[in-house]
């Protein structure tokens, strides 16, 4: 096949492809419309041509495994476990920079009185 009649082979799919996707693909469909988009240009393809698709197949199964780390972490779980120890600590924290403030607040107060002693 020329490489007009592969453009035009192409151009067609992709039409299609927006036709039936629209403006974007969802992560699933990728290897998907990849692969469809190739069988468009079989026996037409490059050396160059083989090794984007590679490249896209690879960032295919790149989202793919991300989209499984992220649904793995399971954000409930990290609420559940952790706030309730979180909210703990800063109530800690409070208290004891509370107490701090309440020490330097009464030696200040006795360094005050210290004052007049001081300058006779």
């Amino acid at each position: 096949m020329s490489a007009r009649g592969v453009d035009r082979d192409l151009e067609l799919r992709l039409d299609a492809i927006r036709q039936e996707h629209g403006d974007t693909v969802h992560v699933d469909k990728i290897g998907e419309v990849v692969r469809a988009m190739l069988d468009t240009m079989a026996g037409d393809i490059s050396a160059g041509d083989l090794r984007l698709y590679r490249e896209l197949e690879s960032l295919s199964q790149y989202i793919h495994a991300a989209k499984e780390e992220i649904a793995a972490l399971r954000p409930g779980e990290i609420k559940n476990e952790f706030i309730a120890s979180a909210t703990d600590e800063l109530d800690a924290i409070v208290g004891a920079t509370e107490a701090a403030t309440n020490e330097i607040m009464d030696a200040a107060e006795s360094l005050g009185s210290l004052s007049p002693v001081l300058e006779q």
